[in-house]
């Protein structure tokens, strides 16, 4: 009877010792599994296999592992979060491991950068303005968009030098006539006065005709600066400005007309 019962329990030993051992080799198994596919490039179950370990034995080791399967594989994110998680959950990491880990974290987070900035769109010169865009910009103020306006200085002189030019010569056409007048009326005059009236009346009708000259001269320059100010871009535009001159019983005249 005593012998049944010591075999019963070498028997019992022997299959708790089993069972430990397997218990033991499991995690081993599972390790060298999951560093078989990370590095065959296989991560989602290189992970998940270190994940079970870390979940049944409550190993740190199984995170670093992790960090490092997604850095062999280029994933830089992942890697950087587990490193962080393993520095924080490891507590009694030596000098050594301790340096290596944050040489780890430095690289990946430098990665991460370069990664960012290859990622920036490039920026663009601004292209120059074609043809086109600059025959589409506006007129600058001030200007009329079919044309420059011509400037009206110098004909504006010009044509107020040909009104008082006109003027005087209707003066002096009208002084003539006056002197005329004179000399044909039946009033008794000295031979002095009467020489007087005659060169008086010769004077006048010199500077009647020089001043009908000059305002047809002036009414001529006027309407030419005129027409040369203008720039038509469009159809061609020419000044309207006219001297007509005007002869009657009492003298000589003239008519100045600006069209514009």
């Amino acid at each position: 009877m005593r012998c049944r019962c010591w075999l019963v329990l070498v028997a019992g030993a022997l299959a708790v010792a089993a069972v430990s051992t397997t218990a033991q080799a499991a995690p081993d198994s599972r390790e060298a599994r999951a560093r078989a596919a990370c590095a065959a490039g296989n991560v989602e179950k290189g992970v998940a296999l270190l994940a079970q370990i870390a979940a049944e034995t409550g190993d740190v080791n199984a995170l670093y592992n992790q960090a490092r399967c997604y850095q062999q594989n280029g994933r830089t994110d992942e890697a950087l979060e587990r490193f962080k998680d393993y520095q924080r959950r490891a507590l009694n990491l030596s000098p050594d491991e301790a340096a290596q880990v944050n040489t780890f974290i430095r690289d990946l987070q430098a990665e991460q950068a370069r990664d960012a900035a290859s990622a920036s769109p490039p920026v663009a010169a601004p292209a120059p303005p074609s043809p086109a865009a600059n025959s589409a910009l506006p007129p600058a103020p001030g200007l009329d968009a079919k044309r420059a306006g011509p400037s009206l200085v110098a004909p504006a002189i010009l044509a107020g030098v040909g009104v008082a030019a006109l003027a005087a010569g209707i003066y002096f056409s009208l002084k003539v006539r006056s002197i005329e007048s004179d000399l044909e009326s039946p009033t008794h005059i000295t031979l002095a006065d009467y020489n007087d009236k005659v060169h008086s009346g010769q004077d006048a009708a010199t500077y009647q005709w020089v001043g009908y000259g000059v305002a047809a001269a002036a009414a001529a320059g006027s309407a030419l600066t005129y027409a040369l100010g203008r720039r038509p871009t469009g159809g061609a535009e020419t000044a309207r400005v006219g001297f007509a001159p005007a002869i009657g019983r009492d003298g000589v005249g003239g008519l100045v007309r600006f069209a514009f």
